[in-house]
């Protein structure tokens, strides 16, 4: 399933919202298969969600090795 990509500037308020909005239709197939696979509800939201937290844990983590002048001087 193809996601779309951000279609407004990085620091525009509702960009945070679109991403939510482009990232769910594959979201929700993605719960739907694991429940059709025969794992509970209850097991797919509390795994999906175990994943998105170590993945916020990552991104910080990365973050802080890597701060934004960094990253900038790197990109340009």
């Amino acid at each position: 399933m193809d996601i779309p990509g951000p279609e407004i500037p990085d620091n525009h308020p509702d960009r945070l919202h679109d991403c939510l909005l482009a990232v769910e239709p594959a979201f929700r197939a993605l719960a739907e298969q694991a429940e059709l696979a025969g794992w509970s509800r209850e097991e797919v939201a509390t795994a999906l969600n175990g994943l998105a937290f170590s993945r916020m844990m990552m991104v910080r983590e990365m973050a802080a090795e890597d701060p934004p002048a960094e990253r900038k001087r790197r990109e340009h």
